[in-house]
C-alpha cells in the first residue's frame, strides 16, 4: 500500500482484513484512482507459501469522504458499508460513496 500512497497518508489495521487509509486532503476522484493503484498491485502480487506454490488474492475497497462534523464512528461505517458494497458486487472492485 505505501507504493501506491503519498507520504502524507496513514494506513492502519481496523480489524479482522479491514484495513483503512486515511488521505487527508484529496478529492474523491483521486482517492478512486489512489485505491485502483493499490486493487490492481494487490491482484497481480503473488505469494509464495510453504509448499513452492504461488497464491494470489483480489481485493474490495471502499472510498468516502469526511462529512463536515461528522463523527469518527458515522465516518467508518460508511467506508465500511462502501467496502461491503464492493464485496457484493464480486470483489476485486472499488466504492466510491
Amino acid at each position: 500500500m505505501r507504493s501506491c500512497t503519498r507520504e502524507s497518508d496513514t494506513a492502519c489495521r481496523l480489524g479482522g482484513d479491514e484495513l483503512v487509509i486515511f488521505m487527508p486532503g484529496i478529492s474523491k476522484v483521486k482517492a478512486f484512482r489512489a485505491a485502483e493503484r493499490i486493487r490492481v498491485h494487490f491482484e497481480t502480487e503473488s505469494m509464495r507459501i510453504i509448499d513452492g506454490q504461488s497464491i494470489s488474492a483480489t481485493i474490495g475497497l471502499g472510498i468516502v469522504d469526511l462529512q463536515g462534523n461528522e463523527s469518527a464512528e458515522s465516518f467508518i461505517e460508511r467506508a465500511d458499508s462502501a467496502m461491503y458494497a464492493a464485496k457484493q458486487r464480486g470483489k476485486n472492485c472499488s466504492v466510491v460513496m
